[in-house]
């Protein structure tokens, strides 16, 4: 169980980091 929590865990965070980053960068070079 502590293995597939952990790899939803990470598959998770790095699609929040990819939103966040999509979002984030245009909104950062533009100020």
């Amino acid at each position: 169980m502590l293995m597939v929590i952990t790899l939803l865990t990470n598959v998770a965070a790095r699609g929040m980091v990819r939103r966040v980053s999509r979002t984030a960068l245009p909104v950062g070079r533009g100020i």
